[in-house]
C-alpha cells in the first residue's frame, strides 16, 4: 500500500493503477490508442456541433460555459468530465436559466504543440462563440487551467508573436482547478508522487518534453508567458 492511495476507494486505486501501469508503456504515437472516440454522445442523446469548438446540445449564447480541458496537452477531454459538465448545465437549467455548453477542441500532440493550443485559445475567446464577454465564464482545469492564465498574461502583456485580445467587457467568471502552469515534470510532486498519480514519474517527464518543439527559437520570453 502507498500512503498517498489510502484516503481513495478501491474502484479508484484499480484504475489509477491500471492506467499508470500502461501508461508508462505506451510512447506518443500510442497515446491516441489510449484515448479512443468517446461514445459519450451517442449513449446520452446529446446531439455534438463542431465548430471552432464542441458545443454539448444547443447552441445557446445567451450565457456560456466554455470549458478547457487538461491533459498534458497529449490527452483530450474524458467521458467523466463530459458528463460533469452536462450535469452543471442541467443542473442550472433547472433554476430556470438557459446556459450554452461548449468545450475548446484544441490540438493534442503528437498533431501539434504550444505555442498553437494558446493561439487556438485566443482565436476562439476573440470570437466568444456568440456571447458577449459579461456573459461568458471560461472554466479550466490542469493544462486547461495554465492555458486560461496563459491567455491574462497575453491580455496583460501582449506578445506580438499572436493575436491581440481585445475584449470590450470584463468575462463574468474563470473559475480554475489545479492549473498545471510547470512545462516541465522532472522535479516536485511529478517525482514525489510519483508512485500514486496517474502516471508514474517517467511518463510525465516524456509528456513534458513534447510539448514545446515548436516555440519559435526556443524564445525564452515567449517559454516565459506559456509558463
Amino acid at each position: 500500500f502507498v500512503q498517498g492511495q489510502k484516503h481513495r476507494l478501491w474502484g479508484r486505486v484499480l484504475i489509477d493503477s491500471g492506467f499508470r501501469y500502461v501508461g508508462g508503456l505506451f510512447g506518443i504515437a500510442q497515446i491516441p490508442y489510449l484515448a479512443r472516440p468517446t461514445s459519450w454522445p451517442s449513449m446520452r442523446l446529446v446531439t455534438v456541433l463542431v465548430c471552432c469548438s464542441l458545443w454539448i446540445g444547443e447552441s445557446r449564447t445567451e450565457k456560456i460555459i466554455m470549458y478547457v480541458h487538461g491533459g498534458v496537452y497529449c490527452f483530450p477531454d474524458g467521458d467523466s468530465a463530459l458528463s460533469f459538465w452536462r450535469y452543471t448545465a442541467e443542473a442550472v437549467e433547472k433554476s430556470g436559466q438557459q446556459i450554452g455548453l461548449t468545450i475548446l477542441n484544441y490540438i493534442l500532440v503528437p498533431e501539434g504543440s504550444l505555442p498553437t493550443p494558446f493561439k487556438q485559445t485566443v482565436l476562439v475567446v476573440n470570437l466568444g462563440d456568440g456571447a458577449e464577454p459579461q456573459n461568458l465564464q471560461i472554466m479550466g482545469d490542469s493544462v486547461g487551467a495554465a492555458l486560461i492564465l496563459q491567455l491574462f498574461s497575453h491580455m496583460l502583456h501582449p506578445f506580438p508573436e499572436f493575436s491581440v485580445l481585445a475584449l470590450p467587457t470584463k468575462i463574468k467568471g474563470v473559475p480554475l482547478m489545479a492549473p498545471r502552469v510547470p512545462l516541465t515534470s522532472k522535479n516536485g510532486s511529478y517525482l514525489a508522487d510519483g508512485e500514486s498519480d496517474v502516471l508514474s514519474a517517467k511518463p510525465w517527464a516524456f509528456l513534458a518534453d513534447q510539448i514545446l518543439p515548436n516555440v519559435p527559437g526556443n524564445s525564452d520570453s515567449l517559454i516565459l508567458m506559456l509558463h
